[in-house]
């Protein structure tokens, strides 16, 4: 992926401030950004970054994964 903003070495993964929450969510057959979200979880795991990893099983691109991903996300959030 080649585009402004976009994080190309491994070491870009480690915020110099911690966020209140990162979540990576990916679905299993996303077609459209492919493989990209597990190598952002991998890149985040191997700099010690904590975060939530979460796949949506035959998932896809569409509108029945996105309500799975902002639960999850909320979910997460506001948990007390």
């Amino acid at each position: 992926m080649e585009h402004e903003g976009s994080l190309k070495q491994e070491s870009q993964f480690k915020p110099s401030t911690m966020p209140f929450l990162i979540l990576i969510s990916a679905a299993q057959n996303d077609g459209v950004v492919g493989t990209y979200p597990e190598s952002y979880h991998k890149a985040l795991q191997n700099n010690n970054v904590e975060h939530i990893w979460n796949v949506i099983p035959s998932g896809d691109h569409g509108n029945k994964t996105v309500d799975p991903h902002m639960y999850n996300f909320m979910r997460y959030l506001f948990k007390a």
